[in-house]
């Protein structure tokens, strides 16, 4: 958890011809925000799709099965004087834009696409944050022995797989 962003421009780096994408959650994606600004700096042209479902869900399905459903520090949504994030978490459009990397915010099926056209045309690095269903039965799902067992599916989260319900 944390290492794909510097993996995806690493790979950019070694294959600069190839388009490089990274898919993460934001929890993995709050592990490693410095890498943000290292694309930034070095101008490293990959483009981050941060999954938002405003929580770390796999840490949180481990600390229910080793601490008997018990939870701590796994939700993201909170507000304060400063911010209101309690729709969706952190926000990571601002957050990539106060590093100088471009973002903009997706809700919308429909909207994937043409805000991935626009990142491949940028030639920047970009970030693109869409919005998913944070319940954790739609969530990925490890078994005790670190088994992938795959993905579920919200109605929200279909869009990657290019389905309507």
């Amino acid at each position: 958890m944390g290492w794909g962003l510097g993996a995806a421009m690493a790979a950019k780096l070694a294959f600069p011809e190839r388009q490089s994408v990274n898919i993460l959650g934001d929890g993995s994606l709050g592990m490693s925000l410095q890498d943000i600004a290292t694309a930034a700096k070095h101008d490293i042209p990959v483009i981050i799709f941060c999954m938002n479902n405003s929580l770390m869900g796999l840490i949180r399905q481990q600390q229910n099965w080793f601490y008997n459903g018990r939870q701590i520090s796994t939700d993201l949504i909170y507000k304060n004087e400063l911010c209101d994030n309690e729709e969706r978490g952190i926000d990571f459009v601002k957050t990539a834009e106060g590093m100088g990397v471009r973002g903009e915010l997706v809700t919308h099926y429909d909207d994937i696409k043409p805000a991935l056209q626009r990142a491949v045309d940028s030639g920047k690095p970009y970030l693109i944050e869409v919005i998913v269903d944070p319940d954790p039965k739609n969530a990925c799902e490890f078994s005790n022995n670190g088994a992938l067992n795959g993905f579920k599916y919200s109605k929200r989260l279909i869009i990657l797989n290019n389905h309507h319900s």
